[in-house]
């Protein structure tokens, strides 16, 4: 099992000495083992957003990149899924505006995290990304 890790920040395009925008935060690890889940709402890994770009003066900041999604883990000889179970990466912010948006870019996506399910029996919703099965 793996955190996600962290988005990287930008940087700024036209110097300056400025900070760029900052990466979205990782995803996190959640393990779950018990006789029955059942999934209604959403159980959720996934990384943070990258910060947006901004256009302070004479200069441009690029978008920061998204934090890679975490690791779910869930584990039970009966598993009902009818919500969302998810360890996305988080999308990248957005090019700074303005006179310099011609030399800002958005920021990249982060990586997919993992998603594993060990049952006997399952219903439901498959998760996002697609889940590896494993054996109880």
């Amino acid at each position: 099992m793996f955190f996600g890790g962290a988005g990287g920040a930008s940087g700024s395009h036209n110097g300056g000495g400025r900070d760029g925008a900052a990466g979205g935060i990782g995803g996190g690890i959640i393990r779950v083992k018990a006789n029955r889940i059942d999934v209604g709402g959403s159980v959720d890994a996934s990384g943070g957003k990258g910060e947006d770009g901004y256009q302070p003066p004479s200069q441009c900041i690029s978008g920061g990149s998204g934090g890679a999604g975490g690791t779910v883990w869930l584990a039970a000889p009966t598993l009902n899924n009818t919500g969302s179970v998810t360890a996305t990466g988080g999308g990248g912010g957005a090019a700074g505006a303005g006179t310099c948006s011609s030399g800002c870019t958005v920021g990249s996506s982060g990586g997919v995290g993992r998603v594993r399910f060990d049952y006997t029996t399952k219903s439901g919703n498959e998760s996002n990304p697609a889940s590896n099965r494993g054996t109880l």
